[in-house]
């Protein structure tokens, strides 16, 4: 098997052009943020590119155009082309939320550099071989807390919550560490600003970097309800600074050394990628009276508002007007990406949304101990709860409407979910 790493540094401005975020990119940067890549050529028995970006969210038209130039540079089918973003929220925004439009000249000026990369790795692919192990760490919690008063975005230490670190290292011929993949269950929202930061991800791939030499590329979990266990003297989840995020970072990078040390031989030289589309089912549209007490305190004059409730703002009335336009013909569900991409014995799971931690367990019942589950893959379309969630309420289950999703989902999402995931493993 042959693979090459290589990264390259994304942060704004980017040929005088500024993305939009959540946050203020002007008020400088914390960390340079990246996009990292691998590519890996399996000699006629299948291949695959895996591209990491520090970024929040990439939108499926601006995914897909970027999948497309990617395919056309490697040759690689679409489904073997993996795609995924770290969600730090101290990151640049790319459409799929609120009404940020990602079309502006810095995302085109970053799927410039990425492509210039990409067509450079395939005349550094080397032999290499893979290893697979398992470390941990302990900052993470789940942030579902059901109470009388329903579900608040609270610390639930009885909730589930995956403290595994699944590390895949690549190794030259000469056993030494040329790159690896690694991923954590956790929302990357320690810092929020002010200033551009890959947040605890990035912090730990450039810490691993300079550490061991070649390119660490973060793959994100499915951490749709899972979020870092910083509180304040009340239990409530608390601002955080700087040296949170770069602790947190430090735990991981312990919790990926820990999976280096413990490492199996990757079984197998085929790598196998296969891609599915189906649909999770949708609620009835929203009535009238419900837009209307949506809406209810958004009509008032903008003026004012920061940058993000500004953007929530005209999100939302953009989202009403679609859903009025879509009232002769209301839709019954949405379509979602399900991916997986085996390297030897090792499987990787993808999902285009901030899946629940359920979802990565389930994959990992269907597809086997060595499965790697990922969200905020190919896109990333909405909040998925499960239908337990749909019924105890909270931010993730109300998040919809901010992704211009026409409806809430349906009970038995959980079970469409399930579907396609065996689905999927049929295919491989």
């Amino acid at each position: 098997m042959l693979a090459a790493f290589d990264k390259v540094v994304i942060t704004p401005p980017l040929d005088r052009t500024w993305p939009d975020a959540f946050i203020d990119l002007k008020s400088g940067v914390l960390d340079d943020i990246h996009a990292r890549f691998l590519l890996i050529d399996a000699q006629g028995q299948g291949g695959a590119l895996l591209v990491s970006l520090d970024v929040l969210n990439v939108g499926l038209p601006e995914m897909q155009r970027l999948e497309s130039a990617l395919c056309h540079v490697t040759g690689l089918p679409s489904e073997a082309v993996w795609i995924m973003v770290s969600h730090s929220h101290s990151a640049p925004i790319v459409g799929a939320i609120d009404d940020y439009t990602g079309l502006g000249p810095w995302w085109s000026a970053v799927c410039d550099r990425i492509i210039s990369s990409v067509q450079t790795l395939g005349r550094r692919l080397q032999p290499v071989h893979f290893e697979h192990g398992i470390g941990t760490c302990g900052f993470n919690v789940n942030r579902r807390l059901v109470g009388p008063d329903g579900c608040s975005m609270l610390p639930n230490e009885e909730g589930v919550c995956d403290k595994r670190v699944p590390v895949l290292a690549c190794r030259s011929e000469d056993n030494s560490l040329i790159g690896l993949c690694y991923s954590y269950c956790c929302h990357p929202t320690i810092l929020l600003g002010p200033q551009i930061s890959g947040d605890y991800p990035g912090q730990a791939s450039l810490a691993l970097e300079e550490e061991h030499g070649g390119v660490a590329l973060f793959l994100p979990g499915t951490f749709g309800n899972v979020r870092p266990h910083l509180v304040d003297d009340r239990g409530a989840f608390r601002t955080c600074i700087p040296e949170d995020a770069a602790d947190c970072a430090r735990q991981l990078q312990i919790g990926v050394n820990e999976g280096l040390v413990y490492t199996e031989d990757v079984e197998g030289g085929t790598v196998l990628a296969r891609r599915l589309l189906h649909d999770l089912p949708l609620d009835s549209l929203p009535t009238e009276t419900e837009i209307d007490e949506i809406l209810s305190t958004q009509w008032d004059d903008a003026a004012g508002l920061s940058a993000v409730a500004h953007h929530q703002h005209q999100g939302l009335r953009q989202w009403a007007q679609s859903v009025e336009a879509a009232r002769a013909q209301p839709p019954t569900a949405m379509t979602f990406r399900f991916s997986s991409l085996r390297i030897g014995s090792v499987q990787l799971v993808g999902m285009s949304g901030e899946f629940f931690l359920e979802y990565g367990m389930r994959a990992e019942e269907i597809f086997g101990p060595q499965t790697i589950a990922l969200g905020y893959t190919h896109g990333c379309q909405s909040y998925v709860p499960t239908d337990q969630a749909l019924v105890e309420g909270g931010y993730e289950t109300g998040a919809w409407k901010r992704f211009h999703q026409l409806a809430p989902f349906a009970q038995g999402v959980e079970a469409a979910v399930g579907d396609a995931l065996l689905q999927l493993k049929s295919m491989s």
